[in-house]
């Protein structure tokens, strides 16, 4: 055994204290390694240089919205640039452009006649009140409609009756090759034999170009005219 207390061999030394009374608690921290100088600056301009650009954008955007604003308000309105297009939104409006509706159709209403008196005959259109593709389909001496435009179209007739006959009463769609043909056919009809009642038909016809469409009735005095009364066609096929 050594004897430590008689030993000639110096003790090793007092490692340093991690926490003193006096002078509080040191950490130990690990040294981050610093980023060269000149990277720093190179990154710091460059983000500056990225929000400047978004800044400008948002400007430009900005002038570019207000500039079209202030070109639409110093516009005519729709009803004098778009012509017949804007006619379709108005009730006294009597036809529109096929852009307007994308297909070809029509839907009439009828003219109560002056003086009203018991006949048979042809339905007068009311122009001011009814819609119709332009130039597509056209009118003709006020109770044929004339097709511009060949395709499958749906047809469809309600007439509606504001009294009571002694016999049926008869609604017609005829229909004539063009306006020279002066026998037209009856390509759909319908029936209603009561006080207030109304005779509808409808059908899938193939119409050409110069076809005509016409509306008759056996006694034009009976007919209401208002919106339960109408005729009208669609294309179908475009």
């Amino acid at each position: 055994m050594i004897n430590t207390y008689q030993s000639s061999v110096a003790p090793p030394p007092v490692p340093p204290r991690l926490h003193s009374s006096h002078q509080g608690a040191h950490p130990v921290l690990i040294p981050t390694p610093m980023l060269p100088q000149g990277n720093s600056r190179t990154l710091l301009r460059f983000m500056v240089a990225v929000v400047l650009l978004n800044l400008l954008m948002s400007i430009l955007g900005f002038l570019y919205l207000y500039k079209n604003d202030k070109g639409q308000e110093g516009m005519p309105t729709s009803s004098l640039v778009a012509g017949p297009a804007a006619s379709m939104q108005k009730q006294d409006s009597y036809h529109v452009t096929k852009r307007a509706s994308h297909r070809v159709f029509a839907r009439m209403v009828f003219l109560k006649p002056t003086p009203l008196r018991p006949q048979s005959g042809p339905l007068k259109w009311d122009l001011k009140h009814s819609r119709y593709s332009h130039p597509q389909i056209n009118y003709y001496k006020e109770s044929w409609l004339t097709i511009e435009e060949p395709g499958e179209y749906l047809v469809y007739s309600r007439i509606t009756f504001s009294k009571a006959s002694t016999v049926p009463l008869t609604t017609q769609v005829k229909w004539r090759k063009s306006e020279q043909d002066t026998e037209p056919d009856i390509i759909m009809q319908a029936f209603c034999s009561t006080a207030l009642c109304t005779a509808t038909a409808e059908d899938v016809i193939k119409l050409e170009k110069g076809n005509q469409l016409s509306v008759w009735t056996e006694d034009i005095s009976l007919v209401r005219y208002d919106t339960a009364t109408t005729f009208g066609l669609y294309n179908l096929w475009q």
